[in-house]
């Protein structure tokens, strides 16, 4: 009996968080924070679906009927979203759910109906924190199970269809998907990402940089897209200053200027800071860091709270100083990671 495994990257935004969804550039890399991902039948086992979900701590056990009622009252949630008649925040209420929409996104298979499936989802990434998670997810889950009951598992899944997918499903979490985080951890890497045209690659150079956490944000990702739109239209200048900020840090990235790419990475933490979601409690910190390196909040950020998930830190020396300061966890990190891998074994 054949198991297969995917392992995803995590990812961050050198520039362009929230101003991508109004189609400016943005620049993305995949970080070596792994999402890993292992299906396989369970010959012993009643049918249906078993999970376990090491991070959350959480095991379970569903029926396929089960799994197929739950798509349909998922799906019946995000039409009252999509009408304004339900928060964001209550689309998704169990640990399941997302792997549910996941397994859901194409009709179940007749061969799968009569056996018993066993998930394992487990991640070294920061939940949470703006890192992609929930793209990580959804890209390994989606490649596993379309691995796993296609025909022929040996033949390449479709990228581009699997990116398209990822994007859908994180609309339940997010509102509006970009398609971001589903196309540089899909494909890995550095790259350049307008909603028009999608990733263009970018080469890589070696880099000393850090992930550095200030705390889980009190507001998630869909929270402060809505508290941004609010505050910001389409039309606002904030949007043409994250376009200028982006091209000139391709251009410091592309040539390999440190001091350049530091110094737009600390003016693209400022129009972070201007758009309102960065906490006023990290402003002395972040100040701190920027006397000696370019720093930036990555991610949606949060729009209540005195946490904002990550920020990263590109600098000649380690910032675990300050971070120790304020009892802020750093972690050295790669990036340039490689983007999905999918690989099937005999159990």
């Amino acid at each position: 009996m054949n198991a297969v495994r995917v392992q995803a990257p995590a990812k961050l935004i050198l520039s362009g968080e929230h101003a991508v969804l109004y189609d400016c550039p943005a620049l993305a890399v995949a970080i070596d924070l792994p999402t890993q991902v292992s299906l396989h039948f369970d010959e012993q086992a009643p049918a249906g679906l078993h999970l376990e979900l090491a991070d959350l701590q959480h095991q379970a056990w569903l029926s396929w009927d089960e799994v197929i009622s739950r798509k349909q009252t998922l799906d019946s949630r995000y039409d009252a979203f999509q009408r304004g008649q339900r928060p964001i925040n209550r689309l998704l209420t169990r640990p399941s759910d997302l792997v549910v929409l996941a397994l859901t996104s194409q009709p179940l298979p007749n061969s799968v109906l009569q056996q018993a499936c066993l998930l394992k989802l487990s991640s070294q990434s920061w939940m949470g924190r703006g890192l992609g998670s929930s793209a990580a997810c959804l890209l390994a889950m989606l490649a596993a199970w379309q691995t796993f009951t296609a025909v022929d598992s040996t033949r390449p899944l479709d990228r581009n269809r699997l990116i398209q997918e990822a994007q859908h499903l994180e609309n339940w979490q997010h509102g509006c998907s970009s398609g971001l985080d589903p196309s540089i951890i899909a494909q890995g890497g550095v790259g350049r990402f307008e909603r028009a045209t999608g990733l263009t690659p970018l080469s890589s150079w070696p880099l000393n940089a850090w992930l550095i956490d200030t705390g889980a944000p009190a507001s998630s990702t869909g929270d402060c897209v809505t508290e941004v739109a609010r505050r910001f239209d389409a039309s606002a200048a904030i949007w043409r200053e994250f376009k200028q900020v982006t091209e000139q840090m391709q251009q410091a990235w592309l040539s390999q200027d440190l001091a350049g790419l530091q110094q737009q990475l600390n003016a693209n933490h400022q129009l972070l800071v201007n758009l309102g979601v960065v906490p006023s409690a990290l402003t002395e910190p972040i100040a701190q860091l920027q006397r000696h390196g370019g720093v930036k909040l990555c991610g949606a950020g949060s729009v209540s709270g005195d946490a904002g998930g990550v920020l990263l830190y590109v600098g000649d020396s380690s910032p675990a100083a300050v971070c120790d300061q304020q009892g802020w966890r750093c972690h050295a990190v790669q990036l340039d990671a490689p983007g999905l891998v999918t690989e099937v074994a005999s159990l």
